[in-house]
C-alpha cells in the first residue's frame, strides 16, 4: 500500500497587458515571453501598457 500528499502550490506567471495603437483600441493581456515582438492590432504594433503576475494553481501528489 503506498500512501500519498496532495497538496496545492499558488505559483505566478509574468503577464502583459497590450493596447491597440490603431483605431480599434482593443487591450491584449498575454503572458510574458523574453524576445517576443510586439502585439499587432489593426496592423500597427500595439504599445505595451502594463506588466503583473497572475496567479496559477499547482496540484502536486507526492508518494511517500
Amino acid at each position: 500500500m503506498v500512501d500519498s500528499i496532495e497538496y496545492e502550490i499558488v505559483e505566478t506567471e509574468p503577464r502583459e497587458v497590450w493596447k491597440c495603437a490603431g483605431k480599434c483600441g482593443c487591450f491584449r493581456h498575454r503572458k510574458t515571453v523574453k524576445g517576443t515582438l510586439p502585439a499587432i492590432c489593426c496592423n500597427v504594433p500595439a504599445r505595451l501598457i502594463d506588466q503583473y503576475e497572475q496567479p496559477r494553481l499547482v496540484n502536486v501528489s507526492d508518494e511517500i
